[in-house]
């Protein structure tokens, strides 16, 4: 009998455990994603802008877009109409960042006042039926083919990869998108 109750008290305090948790904290609402795409070819126009070198700025995305476990859309118009050809590959490099561009690394503040790394989190990124998932400072690419205007948009996800994590305080980051053409 003793040890019934025992087995039954071991077993509702696992359960009370499992159930009750602490979820994780959504990123604040100052936190930022940019999205910039480098056209490095002419024949194309990206989002009806053309040119070799010319930036292509999707501007600054609240978190709160993201709705934490949301999908943002990154628009991703390809215009080949004028450039002579039927059908080109395009290719996407993708390389999320963070803070200012080229900085390749966040701090993030925990709430026992350690520091943590932004590597702790990645982007997913979906196009179609296919899924990616690319850490933060690291390059993704893809060749996808365009003919006319083909909308080749992506869908990404912030990722967080290691649960640890639970408070922190705002950041901004960037996901910045090449783009060429053969």
């Amino acid at each position: 009998m003793r040890v019934a109750k025992m087995k039954r008290g071991l077993m509702m305090a696992a359960l009370n455990a499992l159930l009750f948790q602490p979820e994780a904290q959504a990123l604040t609402t100052n936190t930022t994603v940019n999205f910039q795409a480098t056209i490095q070819a002419a024949s194309c126009a990206v989002n009806g802008t053309k040119g070799v070198g010319q930036t292509v700025d999707f501007g600054t995305l609240d978190v709160s877009t993201f709705n934490w476990r949301g999908k943002l859309r990154v628009p991703l118009e390809v215009d080949c109409s004028q450039s002579g050809t039927s059908v080109l590959n395009v290719d996407i490099t993708v390389t999320p960042l963070t803070g200012d561009w080229g900085r390749n690394e966040l701090k993030l503040q925990e709430s026992a006042g350690a520091k943590g790394v932004i590597n702790d989190y990645s982007l997913k990124l979906y196009h179609e039926d296919k899924t990616t998932e690319v850490a933060f400072g690291q390059t993704h690419s893809q060749t996808l083919p365009a003919s006319g205007v083909t909308d080749i948009s992506l869908w990404a996800e912030l990722n967080q990869r290691n649960s640890t994590l639970s408070t922190f305080g705002g950041w901004n980051g960037a996901v910045k998108v090449d783009l060429a053409y053969n």
